[in-house]
């Protein structure tokens, strides 16, 4: 942990919104600018919702999912997009860590009374890992257990096919 301390004062821990040095993560000007998803969001998926009296997205109401139930922290406009886009495919994991500490300490009571036990990350191919240069899930996920202890397992689960687009959901299901 010292060794990250000292890193910290060589290379400045910055918001990945706005790019200025921040101990905070997020810094205080640019979390006044997000949306968090607070209320009104898919009892499935957690996407903020449009409509107050609806229980489910557009997306989850047609189709099934591979998962029980999901968190979204951030609803994915304004600032965001440029940062997420910068953390994904600028190699910014730095970013991914502090996303999962905020999402820690926003939804930690909301992850505790799941009964979350164990975090694996959704893996990424191997080419596309060798092409981003990391995998921002087992980012995100490392930054959670940062701050709620919960151990992350990334060698349970390993990815099936390389690319998602050309193929149908029913072969995802099925893999």
């Amino acid at each position: 942990m010292k060794f990250w301390k000292c890193l910290d004062y060589l290379y400045p821990p910055r918001c990945p919104v706005c790019g200025e040095i921040s101990s905070d993560g997020i810094c205080p000007v640019c979390t006044k600018k997000l949306f968090f998803v607070k209320e009104h969001y898919c009892m499935k998926c957690g996407k903020p919702l449009e409509a107050a009296e609806a229980e489910y997205c557009r997306d989850c109401s047609r189709r099934q999912h591979a998962f029980v139930r999901g968190r979204a922290l951030l609803s994915y406009r304004g600032p965001v997009k440029l940062s997420l886009y910068r953390m994904k495919y600028g190699n910014r994991r730095e970013y991914a860590r502090v996303y999962g500490q905020t999402m820690a300490h926003r939804l930690g009571p909301w992850i505790c009374q799941c009964g979350i036990g164990l975090i694996i990350p959704v893996p990424l191919h191997p080419s596309r890992k060798r092409k981003r240069g990391y995998n921002q899930a087992e980012w995100i996920a490392k930054g959670i257990s940062d701050v709620l202890h919960i151990p992350v397992d990334t060698r349970s689960a390993f990815p099936v096919i390389s690319v998602q687009s050309p193929v149908s959901i029913q072969y995802r299901w099925q893999s």
